[in-house]
């Protein structure tokens, strides 16, 4: 019996010992410190800038764009977003996430524009080339 529980601590002792190994921490580049970076995965793409946040994803014929702006808000809509698609086509959206539908095939340069209340001048531009498949 006492041979039986020296095997059995022993058993522990050594899977106790193997579990003490350095597990190696995960190579990350920090992105914080660049002030202007894109971050591309799968095709999802994030335009990042200091202030102005752009995120957009084309599915189909359709562009669905999320923006996150700091120092605006949204929400009593005393910010908008005006978008240019091409040099024209110009639209007004007060919501920070919207879609553009229906777009002809090919490739689109849009240009986005953030207004805080009542500024004519817009507070920061962001652009883009967006490709849509046929």
């Amino acid at each position: 019996m006492k041979k039986m529980l020296s095997l059995v601590v022993l058993f522990c002792l050594l899977t106790l010992s193997a579990c003490q190994k350095d597990i190696p921490e995960p190579e990350t580049k920090d992105i914080s410190s660049s002030s202007n970076v894109t971050v591309e995965a799968s095709s999802m793409r994030i335009a990042q800038e200091d202030t102005f946040f752009v995120k957009y994803h084309v599915k189909g014929r359709d562009v669905y764009i999320e923006c996150i702006a700091k120092n605006a808000s949204f929400r009593n809509k005393s910010a908008k977003i005006v978008l240019l698609i091409d040099g024209k086509d110009k639209t007004e959206y007060q919501n920070a996430a919207f879609i553009v539908k229906g777009l002809q095939p090919g490739p689109h340069h849009m240009k986005l524009e953030l207004f805080k209340e009542n500024e004519a001048v817009a507070a920061a531009v962001k652009e883009m080339d967006i490709l849509i498949n046929k």
